[in-house]
């Protein structure tokens, strides 16, 4: 006789607007993992926030998105994708939010806010069942009031995990916050011969690829919004770049490119940026610095002195020559195989099953 997998119940408890109304790798993947979750039969529950002064913001973006959404005195719910998402006034958030804490059977999966005047001491609760993710510096800070009570901590690399244990004396169980394959783009352009750079600001390295931008009139860039940054005017007299709003559809900026800068300057946790551009087998030339070593394979330039613009100069003068060029695209082979977003949320849901003692 078969054993029925237990149904998990999960209540995500985030302090911030929900994708798609904000785009960033993290919020893409939760949102990509609790639809997965979903269609295993699992119960999500996705709660998220907004303060009244940022109400007509919500509107407009649900507007802009041609989002259908109901509204009611609690706040906003609306379906995406086949998920549906609540997005609740503060005070009906931390209403909502204790009430399933004190359901035994629900998970609260905390994720760390990006709106002002988050009350975490309010809603945490130790008693609770609670699990944290972890993917930045940041993100350790944040979650210091866990380390202890939750009963499972998961890291997005090994990097992040050595990081884990030696501040929170945790083991931490392993899942990478992959991409789907959603983000490759069917064709390509028949001129694909731009430098890309995503989510402008001086941690990731705005000042490095501004200097670039300066010295290569003879080569074209692109950067990409992240849903919160933003860039001087001087950029937009820049006649070599082009520079694109946060996009759902990634995969338009991958049609258009041939090389992709990440010289974070800042010890990065996880590049998904590094999985996306290889699974498009387009060289990356990034800062050798936190994690990326960790997922480089040759597919492209690992630059040590990273926050030298020579340094980067020479990485993608390296990739002029073909055969560097072509080297390095066969080498993002390397981040193909042993890969997969579904093999990454089997494993969440195996570990969460364990740990919750539900019978797999």
């Amino acid at each position: 006789m078969t054993t029925m997998t237990k149904k998990l119940s999960i209540v995500t408890v985030a302090f911030r607007f929900p994708y798609p109304l904000y785009i960033s790798g993290a919020d893409v993947f939760n949102f990509k993992v609790a639809k997965a979750l979903l269609q295993k039969g699992h119960d999500i529950q996705l709660l998220y926030a907004f303060s009244d002064a940022l109400k007509d913001g919500v509107i407009h973006d649900f507007k802009r998105l041609d989002i259908a959404y109901e509204e009611h005195d609690k706040g906003f719910e609306f379906v995406y994708d086949s998920v549906r998402v609540r997005l609740y006034h503060e005070a009906a958030f931390y209403e909502q939010v204790r009430a399933f804490s004190k359901d035994p059977d629900s998970i609260l999966w905390y994720q760390q806010p990006i709106l002002e005047g988050f009350d975490f001491e309010s809603l945490y609760l130790p008693n609770s069942k609670h699990f944290v993710y972890i993917r930045s510096a940041d993100e350790l800070r944040f979650f210091e009031p866990v380390k202890k009570s939750a009963a499972l901590i998961f890291a997005n690399s090994r990097f992040c995990q050595a990081k884990i244990k030696s501040q929170y004396q945790r083991d931490a169980e392993l899942i990478f916050p992959l991409p789907t394959t959603e983000c490759i783009a069917k064709t390509k352009e028949p001129v694909a011969d731009y430098i890309s750079f995503f989510n402008p600001n001086p941690v990731k390295g705005i000042d490095i690829v501004e200097a670039l931008i300066k010295r290569n009139t003879h080569r074209k860039f692109i950067i990409v919004y992240a849903w919160h940054s933003s860039l001087p005017d001087r950029f937009k007299a820049y006649p070599n770049l082009a520079i694109l709003p946060p996009l759902e559809d990634i995969s338009q900026v991958y049609a258009l490119s041939r090389l992709v800068l990440l010289p974070a300057q800042w010890e990065e946790f996880f590049g998904r940026i590094q999985f996306e551009a290889a699974w498009n087998n387009i060289p990356v030339c990034i800062s050798d610095r936190g994690a990326a070593a960790e997922f480089f394979s040759g597919n492209g330039v690992l630059v040590t002195d990273y926050s030298n613009v020579d340094a980067w100069q020479e990485a993608i003068d390296y990739l002029d020559d073909s055969q560097h060029y072509n080297k390095a695209v066969l080498a993002c082979d390397g981040l193909k195989k042993g890969f997969s977003f579904d093999e990454q949320v089997c494993q969440l849901e195996k570990a969460l099953l364990k740990a919750f003692k539900k019978d797999a």
